[in-house]
């Protein structure tokens, strides 16, 4: 592995807190919750403080990007 994926994949292990999650998601924490609780963005274990490792994070928002890019999704679609 070359030194660049390698710091790559240590990004994308780095647990991040969940106001940390709603700063970089610009939701509340409130939100993230909510997120968590449907499945849609995976909790660290059973960590305390409740964290979320920034990869999945980072993976979610790519998700996001990837749905509005791929159509409409407004009212009747």
């Amino acid at each position: 592995m070359e030194a660049r994926e390698a710091e790559t994949v240590r990004q994308g292990m780095r647990l991040v807190r969940i106001d940390e999650v709603a700063r970089i998601l610009a939701v509340s924490k409130r939100t993230v919750w909510r997120l968590i609780d449907r499945g849609e963005l995976p909790r660290a274990g059973m960590v305390r403080p409740a964290r979320c490792f920034l990869g999945d994070v980072q993976a979610y928002l790519e998700r996001l990007r990837g749905d509005s890019a791929g159509g409409e999704r407004g009212c009747g679609a």
